[in-house]
């Protein structure tokens, strides 16, 4: 994983205006997509917009599970359990000593994916697992390995994979970023996700 600094002369890149976001931005204004997308939805003046937003990531259970969403920071299993105390707050939820992290079921079965699996069946992170789901329903004679094999990274945040390239192609990368750095030449993090 290379991770690309914000606050890097060369490499930065810019966070979300919204508050507690911090999400890279993308495009001509300085809010990430989904903000960007409920900034359009909202009608609102940008100004008040950005006072009333706030993106707030809560703790969860320290699972090995991916959670549901940051403002829903519990596994399916934990989310399930949750539901049927609806009394309970979600703090009196997570204070609970009888809520106990579960074991994950490993890593995403895209060769290129760091996350982990949303289930033990399918074999892939959410994400990729609807991905999957799409693209068979288009074409079931699709090989599930070579698709795994050149299936791209969801994006996150401020870091770009490497994985699933070999250890040339990784340095390769790595010594091009190099030179960019070397002549002074900023380097975005849309630029280098593609190679």
């Amino acid at each position: 994983m290379l991770f690309m600094p914000t606050d890097h002369p060369l490499l930065g890149w810019r966070a979300c205006k919204v508050t507690g976001c911090g999400m890279p931005t993308r495009g001509r204004t300085q809010l990430c997509l989904p903000c960007e997308r409920d900034f359009t939805t909202s009608g609102q003046e940008e100004a008040t917009f950005l006072a009333s937003r706030r993106v707030t990531r809560r703790r969860g259970v320290s699972c090995r599970r991916p959670w549901k969403s940051s403002l829903t920071p519990l596994c399916e299993a934990h989310l399930h359990r949750r539901k049927r105390t609806p009394e309970v707050t979600l703090e009196e939820f997570l204070g609970d000593p009888s809520v106990i992290p579960l074991p994950g079921f490993g890593e995403c079965d895209v060769v290129a994916c760091d996350r982990i699996r949303y289930g033990s069946r399918p074999g892939f992170c959410k994400a990729h697992g609807t991905c999957w789901g799409q693209e068979f329903q288009r074409d079931p004679h699709l090989d599930r390995t070579t698709w795994c094999r050149l299936e791209p990274v969801i994006e996150d945040m401020n870091n770009v994979t490497l994985r699933g390239l070999t250890p040339l192609a990784q340095a390769q990368v790595l010594y091009g970023l190099y030179g960019r750095c070397r002549r002074k030449m900023k380097t975005g993090l849309g630029e280098v996700r593609p190679w």
